[in-house]
């Protein structure tokens, strides 16, 4: 247990630089967000789905966590609008269904699993991504936006075309030049650093003002974390006995992303469409620190 903790160390150590950098020298969440999700973040797939140890069956991966994130944000939704009757309702189903799976999962099951994980972490982070552009979008802007403006935005996405293409390389069996290769590689290498000091900039332009919403963070850590994880663990038994879709990497990815904290980006919608900022901020803040603690949790109950 302690070598796993002090393998992510240094990924908590590259939020803290992130922190202070931005308090130090301005930088902004925005630019760097662009930079891992445009540029970075489409090398790490592309790799990933030509590497030759990479099974193909991990692309069943990002509709089935898509299904899963519709499933909690639903119920999740359903359940908050029986204690709030205004936006608090939306953002706890819009942050229950994803989470930091990129900047935090990403990086985390490359320090545990190994650089056979990241792949596969990386096709996880995409069903979430699909989430939020699609029912998450629309829950965060609620009559500011349209699921036509969200499908916009995915269609956008650099990463998508990146698979469709790593897809037809793989199955031609053409190689790639040398440069080319060596410069994803380059690319891919830098995901890891810019990621997780993305998500110290982030908590850094986070105004932490008022007094926590007790209720509110309670809610969406619930649904995060123990909601998460108890349909994680249903889908792997189901797989496990049924299905047969995935490998024992793939679910020990799956167990990783699902404590993931609450992503960086919900601060951002929330600030966008002025849906109580700062409770989201807050709770952005706890859910690093609980991650931090589930993560010792599914490393040793789970035997990763």
């Amino acid at each position: 247990m302690l070598q796993h903790l002090l393998m992510i160390a240094p990924l908590l150590i590259m939020v803290v630089i992130g922190f202070i950098a931005q308090r130090l020298y301005q930088l902004q969440s925005r630019t760097l967000a662009a930079l891992a999700i445009y540029i970075l973040s489409p090398a790490v797939v592309f790799l990933g789905i030509t590497g030759e140890n990479i099974p193909l069956n991990i692309l069943y991966l990002p509709p089935a966590v898509l299904i899963m994130g519709i499933v909690i944000c639903l119920f999740s939704y359903f359940c908050a609008g029986f204690i709030w009757h205004d936006a608090r309702q939306q953002m706890v189903g819009f942050a229950s269904g994803t989470a930091n799976s990129s900047y935090f999962g990403i990086p985390v099951c490359g320090a545990i699993l190994g650089p056979e994980g990241v792949p596969v972490a990386v096709m996880f982070a995409l069903g979430q991504t699909l989430f939020e552009a699609t029912l998450g979008y629309y829950l965060a802007a609620r009559g500011q936006g349209s699921v036509k403006q969200s499908l916009i935005k995915l269609v956008k996405l650099p990463v998508l075309y990146a698979l469709l293409i790593a897809l037809v390389l793989r199955v031609q069996e053409w190689a790639m030049p040398v440069v080319a290769l060596e410069t994803l590689v380059l690319l891919e290498s830098a995901f890891t650093p810019i990621g997780m000091m993305l998500i110290g900039v982030g908590l850094a332009e986070s105004k932490l003002r008022g007094r926590p919403d007790v209720r509110f963070m309670g809610a969406v850590l619930f649904a995060k974390f123990f909601l998460w994880m108890l349909v994680t663990i249903a889908v792997i038994w189901l797989d496990t006995h049924y299905l047969h879709w995935f490998n024992p990497l793939i679910h020990k990815v799956m167990l990783l992303q699902a404590v993931a904290p609450v992503a960086v980006s919900t601060v951002a919608y929330s600030a966008q469409f002025k849906l109580f900022p700062e409770k989201m901020a807050m709770t952005v803040v706890l859910s690093l620190f609980v991650a931090v603690m589930m993560l010792w949790v599914v490393i040793t109950y789970f035997a990763i």
